[in-house]
């Protein structure tokens, strides 16, 4: 790994400009072991070159063969330069006009090849991206002062990607200060996002989603096997492969609020945004294939279905999906929408205490996702499955942070939530993907608090102790997590930790 980064910066003509120079290259060596060779075992099986009476008598060379070390070498590049300037343009009654302008050019590369090319090591995952490609750009921003209570900001950005062409995204802002305290703002603006190496490149991905059959639309599947283990939850290999005619994706976007500002002490804010996607890139959904599959129809172009091996209780059934390959492509649309909000204060108490508190909190109104006409809206539910790796997309979100302080002694307390969520894909054709529907398909919320204190020994040295997870709170129990591990540790990671403790020293030199 290496980086070499340098720049200037100075004035010219009242014009204050600076210029910048990156190059890095990072190199990422990696291995795992452990992972059992397939067609090592199988030639071991028939030559009888593994003793399976008494393993003890194999040799290391042997065990090696049979579970090698898996290693390669994953580069990255970036070579950038880039270049800002701004100037003071006219004088307006808000103050004075000022021009910002710049542009870059770099240079983006990466290698990360398949650790386990051939799928020979069972049980391992497979990933591989290789692209590269030069981009240029150059963008301007002016900002107007049109009165002290009108401000307009205008800017732009052009954007020329050697693999997929050129884009202008433009920006208007505008902030209304009706009265001292009370501000009014708004934004519209274009956006666009050219494929990544993973979306468009020499890619894909392997990762495993956990599919259920209690649907209605499989009772005919379970019914031909009997419902037996053949039809209950299980892995599911789920494969997304790079689609080099993927198109850029655009947005248009716009938000307004208003920020109350009474006192210096208090503020409160509240912003609406509105953010609609075309030619989205998204993997295409699985439970179109899948859909195929158990129905009896053609696999759709662009997919690929590998089934499973056949249930011996019931031989002449259809087998279950093992792997389905979905590609890249250019959804139809994605529209969120929402709302954020803030509140600061500050509080001075009896003996001499200063009281901080700062609440944040977001509401998901939409999160639609359009693919060949059908609609998916993901808020409150484990989705988009895949893409969040079974995250899911809560509709609710607060943190409520409260600092007290008294000369060198900082006492924080922080409570955190997280609203619960259904266990539902409907892009998965999934009514629930564990469980039954009416019962043991939905993950509760997950509250938990944690508090932290410190003492300001000296200016240089500080003796703190945290008490995390305060009231020993248990995770989000999420069976159906991507992890696999039946919570959800996007969310919930501190309630499997449990309430713990630290105690330190914080020394600056």
């Amino acid at each position: 790994m290496f980086r070499v980064v340098g720049g200037v910066k100075g004035d010219i003509n009242d014009w204050n400009y600076q210029a910048n120079v990156v190059i890095a290259h990072d190199t990422l060596e990696s291995a795992q072991t452990g992972f059992l060779s397939y067609k090592q075992l199988m030639s071991d099986i028939q030559t009888g070159a593994y003793n399976f009476v008494d393993p003890s008598k194999n040799s290391q060379a042997v065990r090696n063969a049979l579970s090698p070390v898996l290693a390669k070498t994953s580069t990255t590049d970036m070579d950038s330069v880039n270049v800002q300037a701004s100037h003071a343009l006219f004088s307006l009654p808000g103050g004075d006009a000022q021009l910002g302008i710049g542009g870059e050019f770099r240079y983006e590369a990466t290698n990360d090849p398949a650790l386990n090319p051939v799928n020979d090591a069972q049980g391992l995952g497979n990933a591989r991206t290789e692209g590269n490609r030069t981009v240029a750009s150059a963008f301007a921003e002016v900002g107007l002062p049109v009165t002290t209570q009108l401000e307009v900001n205008l800017s732009g950005r052009y954007d020329h990607y050697s693999d997929f062409g050129g884009n202008f995204s433009p920006k208007i802002g505008v902030k209304f200060t009706p009265i001292k305290t009370v501000a009014l703002r708004g934004t519209i603006s274009k956006g666009f996002r050219a494929p990544s190496f993973s979306e468009a490149g020499n890619s894909a991905s392997q990762g495993f989603t956990t599919f259920s059959f209690k649907a209605d639309q499989y009772a005919a599947f379970r019914d031909s096997h009997g419902n037996n283990e053949y039809t209950k939850a299980y892995s599911l290999s789920s494969i997304t492969t790079a689609n080099p005619d993927l198109k850029p994706e655009k947005s248009t976007s716009y938000t307004f609020g208003a920020v109350w500002a009474p006192t210096r002490a208090f503020s409160v804010s509240l912003d609406y945004y509105h953010i609609k996607k075309n030619d989205v890139i998204a993997q295409a959904s699985a439970g179109t294939a899948l859909a195929a599959y158990y129905s009896g129809q053609a696999i759709p172009a662009g997919y690929t279905v590998v089934a499973d091996a056949i249930d011996p209780e019931h031989p002449t059934a259809l087998a279950r999906v093992l792997s389905v390959a979905s590609p890249y492509i250019n959804a139809d649309s994605l529209v969120t929408s929402g709302l954020d909000l803030n509140v600061q204060a500050t509080f001075y108490l009896p003996a001499d205490v200063k009281w901080t508190s700062n609440l944040d909190a977001t509401t998901i109104f939409d999160y639609k996702y359009t693919q060949d006409g059908t609609t998916y809206n993901y808020v409150g539910k484990e989705a988009p499955y895949v893409l969040s790796s079974g995250a899911g997309t809560p509709k609710n979100r607060l943190s409520w942070m409260n600092t007290f302080e008294r000369g060198p002694i900082h006492v924080t307390g922080t409570m955190s939530y997280v609203s619960g969520m259904r266990e539902e894909d409907d892009s998965y054709d999934s009514a629930c993907l564990y469980g039954d529907s009416n019962f043991n398909c939905r993950i509760k919320s997950f509250t938990t608090v944690d508090l932290t204190g410190a003492y300001d020994v000296t200016k240089n040295a500080t003796v703190y102790a945290d008490v995390m997870n305060l009231f020993d709170t248990g995770p989000m129990f999420n069976p159906a997590n991507y992890a696999g591990v039946n919570w959800n540790p996007t969310y919930s990671q501190s309630g499997i930790v449990g309430r713990y403790f630290r105690v330190g020293v914080r020394l600056k030199y």
